[in-house]
């Protein structure tokens, strides 16, 4: 599925970016269409912190965020981080007791808040006394309006933001007579941003990749996430009271078995154990092509002497389907997993990969095209044999054989 989020920038007096407000979207229009604004606060609260990444959406500036009753109420403080989002509060919420005590309580957990299209009507505002921005829609007010509002609110700390400018008279008349912060047409049109959602358990299973990829593994962290998934869980115990281990005592916690696996063989075992399902919607010849590039580069990295090396090839052999499997950019999928910069160069851009573990890759992949005057070449500069070459291949073929029949989904 396809997520949409608009932003739409907030400048201050010297025309640099102060803010984005976030904005509901749910097509290519890149226009408001929700029938509930509390909901759309909610979806926009999603997209920016999880699907699209919030340094992604604003880099390291603040975001303006629509909040109803409901949310200004019951969740907010619990949903978004307060160093990063000014909550904006609607015109339609009824300035209630119950209302201004959440304000309160909101401001003392050190979030800023903000009232929306803010106009003549409203200079008796009782949250007034509480805002750190005013905007004020220049589409909806009068300059004489604007004029009262300025001497109203100039004996609060609250400044103020020009919103809806559409042309340079109204946006140097704004900055002349005291307005701090600017946003409108006049300046730049909401833009759309789009990305491809990961289903749930998709999402989990990134997140176990990228956990056993840190630099150091959080075993107790890591035990957390597989626990969340019962398949996953399932298949560890399995596979640890397996044969492949034979202990004397069979294992029942998760923890126990990750630690007893050590860090190469959990790296390991997670490839095998996520992809069948990162894969589930796709062709299983995905997963297989996978198996058999992670198994066969690692023995032709071993026969040109790179034993150091074959666990890296490995890996990257399962991951070089995986933009694939989540319909999403290999470069924007390795934004989110911490892996060596070799691997991630060999991921984004196998064809111009340098060093002999690029060579290594090179081969892997000129071998499945069948490309055989480029594969002949990389045999004479790494110094491995035809006979070699096919051993391994047909060894990693067996391999991936043996492991997909024994890893159901």
């Amino acid at each position: 599925m396809e997520l949409f989020l608009a932003r739409q920038p907030i400048f201050d007096k010297e025309l640099r970016v102060y803010a984005y407000e976030l904005l509901y979207r749910n097509s290519e229009e890149n226009r408001f269409s929700a029938s509930n604004d509390g909901n759309a606060s909610m979806e926009v609260m999603s997209s920016s912190l999880v699907a699209f990444g919030l340094d992604k959406v604003a880099g390291q500036r603040a975001c303006f965020l629509n909040v109803d009753n409901q949310l200004l109420l019951e969740s907010c403080h619990t949903l978004v981080p307060a160093s990063r989002f000014i909550l904006e509060i609607l015109e339609t919420v009824p300035r209630t007791e119950e209302v201004i005590e959440a304000c309160t309580r909101l401001r003392k957990l050190g979030y800023k808040l903000a009232l929306d299209d803010f106009d003549g009507n409203m200079l008796g505002d009782p949250l007034l006394k509480l805002a750190d921005v005013i905007k004020v829609d220049f589409r909806a007010t009068s300059r004489a309006d604007r004029q009262r509002i300025l001497k109203t609110t100039s004996k609060y700390p609250a400044v103020l933001l020009a919103e809806k400018v559409e042309t340079q008279e109204e946006f140097h008349w704004a900055r002349e007579s005291g307005f701090e912060y600017f946003q409108g047409f006049f300046f730049a049109r909401p833009s759309l941003m789009r990305c491809k959602d990961i289903p749930g358990f998709k999402l989990n299973y990134v997140r176990i990749i990228r956990e056993v990829h840190e630099r150091e593994i959080d075993i107790e962290r890591l035990a957390v996430l597989v626990r969340r998934e019962v398949s996953l869980l399932h298949r560890l115990l399995r596979y640890i009271n397996s044969p492949l281990f034979s202990f004397r005592n069979r294992i029942s916690s998760v923890q126990e078995a990750l630690t007893l696996l050590g860090e190469k063989e959990i790296k390991r075992w997670v490839c095998l154990a996520t992809l069948p399902s990162l894969a589930s919607d796709k062709p299983a010849e995905l997963v297989v092509n996978s198996m058999v590039r992670a198994k066969f580069a690692e023995n032709l990295a071993i026969a040109a002497g790179m034993r150091s090396r074959s666990e890296e090839l490995f890996v990257t052999g399962m991951l070089s389907h995986l933009d694939a499997m989540l319909d999403r950019p290999m470069p924007e999928i390795l934004t989110e997993i911490p892996l060596p910069e070799t691997i991630r160069n060999l991921l984004c851009s196998p064809d111009s990969a340098e060093g002999t573990q690029g060579h290594v890759f090179e081969m892997v992949l000129r071998h499945e095209a069948a490309d055989w005057p480029a594969l002949e070449r990389i045999c004479v500069h790494l110094g491995i044999s035809p006979a070699t070459i096919r051993e391994a291949y047909q060894s990693s073929l067996q391999w991936a054989a043996e492991i997909y029949s024994a890893t159901p989904a």
